[in-house]
Formats: C-alpha cells, structure tokens, sequence
C-alpha cells in the first residue's frame, strides 16, 4: 500500500517539526511549504493525500490555495484540507466548505487532527 503525502502548511517552524513527525511516526509521508508561494508551487506540481494548513501565514493567508483547490483543472482540485490555526472563523469555513474537512483550533492535540486526518484520506 502507498505511503499517503500530506503538504503541511506551516509557517511557524516548531510547530511544522511536531506535526511533521507526528505525521511521519503514522506511516505519512510529509512534504512542507512555509509561506503562500511555496504552497501553491508545491500543489502545482505534486499530488497530495490531504492537506494541513495554517491559516496566517506570513504576509498572506491560506485562502488563495483553497481557492486552488476548488478550480476543476487543479492538481489537487478537491483535497481536504485540515485547518490548524488559532485564526479560525466561520467565514473562511462556509466560503470554502468543499474542501475543507476539519478545523482545529491552535493548541490541539495532534492526536485528535490525525484521527481526522485518517478518517479523510
């Protein structure tokens, strides 16, 4: 059976490292973009399993790669995106309902965004 990938997108490094190998210690394979252009590269030239995002990101936010993820001709067009942020708001929620899959407030138990992370992939 394939190794699932995951794109984590996380600016914050420490966090990026936990979640990573939270991730890896589950038999994922991690890929990492710490900024908004380094995210939409990577979903533009890979195809991932499930995606885990921040929502603030330096000097942007996530909303421009959910708005990737719905475009019909997308690599990645429809995979679910967890959120992991302490920026969560209905708003960006119910403007993206298609892909997003879960939403976990910052600090969560990764325990609990990998049991949904399995449950979606």
């Amino acid at each position: 059976m394939r190794q699932p990938i995951v794109l984590v997108i996380e600016d914050t490094n420490d966090i990026a490292e936990l979640l990573g190998e939270s991730l890896k210690n589950d038999d994922k394979k991690v890929i990492y973009a710490a900024n908004l252009t380094e995210a939409l590269f990577k979903l533009g030239n890979q195809k991932f399993d499930c995606i885990v995002s921040d929502i603030m990101l330096e000097a942007s936010n996530v909303e421009p790669v959910l708005k990737e993820l719905n475009k019909k001709d997308a690599l990645n067009y429809k995979t679910p995106v967890l959120l992991h942020s302490a920026y969560i708001t209905h708003d960006i929620i119910d403007r993206n309902k298609g892909v997003i899959k879960g939403a976990f407030v910052k600090p969560t138990s990764f325990e609990i965004l990998l049991k949904r992370l399995n449950s979606v992939i």
